[in-house]
């Protein structure tokens, strides 16, 4: 271990010494990533200092300029970040977060006795935000998380080790879809890891693409009890897929928080489908408002038009 230590590169963003920040271990730790010996990545944080600073915008399009690599930031959870990724990894370098908030959101909105999820599924976890950041502040006693992309499941399980998860969060590396055992093609953007997405032709963000299994959610998660546990779905416009393979889960109405993108719905099914799917559920919250309000499950069509007419999404909270 001491000879792989001694082969990182160290270095920091900031430009003065000074500054006490999340340090940058180059090409070393993508190889050793890479080689799948994740359990020894533990002992990499006794050589990176904790970040003080939210400042960060003009110190990530620095890091990205550099080549490749990957940076870890020490917050209330420690998570390893891709320096090529300009949204999740980005948002969570520069202010602590991405989506959760909205997770905290949710929570309220459910009135889970002792604000506490039992189990929760994530399903298109990314590198752990939503599932690592629960399950370590206390707010779900275990998770289930569901990522199809090789190199953010690489991170996904890295994260779950650097803040002493494994126990608690087990991950599976499949896309989630109506069927078990169909191998689907899964489009990857160059980007922004958080955007692959599962769609019959790429568009001009999409740079290369890998083949991945499906599950269903129902065979991933069975039984699952709508008063203490939590489903997360956000997997660009394949959710009508996820939850045609989450039968059990829509008959019991386990609490769903989802996103709703007409411009993603509709390459895989019209409103009717969604609709179809979430029928038996009483209603929804629109988490993208100030203060979510109980809609009848009926206004999600008008919903969805309006999302339309405006370009836009927003996540709701089926229950």
């Amino acid at each position: 271990m001491s000879t792989f230590l001694h082969r990182l590169r160290i270095a920091s963003p900031y430009d003065k010494p000074s500054h006490d920040t999340a340090w940058i271990a180059g090409a070393a730790i993508k190889r050793f990533l890479e080689s799948s010996r994740r359990e020894k990545i533990e002992k990499i944080v006794r050589v990176l200092r904790r970040p003080l600073s939210l400042r960060r915008g003009k110190q990530w399009d620095k890091i990205q300029e550099a080549e490749p690599c990957f940076v870890l930031v020490n917050r209330s959870e420690r998570f390893l970040l891709d320096s090529r990724d300009q949204e999740i990894s980005r948002k969570i370098y520069q202010r602590g977060y991405h989506e959760f908030p909205k997770f905290i959101s949710a929570l309220n909105i459910l009135k889970i006795p002792q604000n506490h999820v039992n189990l929760l599924v994530d399903v298109g976890a990314n590198i752990g935000e939503i599932c690592i950041s629960a399950v370590a502040r206390g707010l779900a006693s275990q998770a289930i998380a569901v990522e199809a992309d090789s190199r953010n499941f690489n991170l996904l399980t890295t994260n779950i080790l650097l803040n002493n998860l494994q126990s608690k969060i087990s991950a599976h590396q499949v896309a989630a879809g109506s069927s078990d055992g169909r191998v689907v093609q899964l489009l990857r953007s160059e980007t922004n890891c958080g955007d692959h997405q599962i769609r019959p032709l790429a568009n001009s963000g999409i740079m290369d693409s890998i083949e991945v299994t499906e599950r269903s959610l129902d065979s991933i998660a069975p039984m699952l009890d709508p008063r203490t546990d939590l489903v997360w779905i956000d997997v660009q416009g394949y959710e009508v897929e996820v939850l045609r393979g989450s039968s059990e889960i829509c008959r019991t109405c386990v609490p769903i928080v989802m996103e709703i993108s007409p411009e993603h719905l509709r390459v895989h099914g019209i409103v009717d489908d969604l609709l179809d799917c979430v029928s038996n559920y009483k209603g929804f919250f629109d988490l993208g408002r100030y203060r979510p309000i109980f809609q009848p499950i009926a206004h999600l069509r008008e919903l969805y038009a309006d999302l339309d007419s405006s370009k836009t999404w927003t996540d709701i909270l089926l229950k």
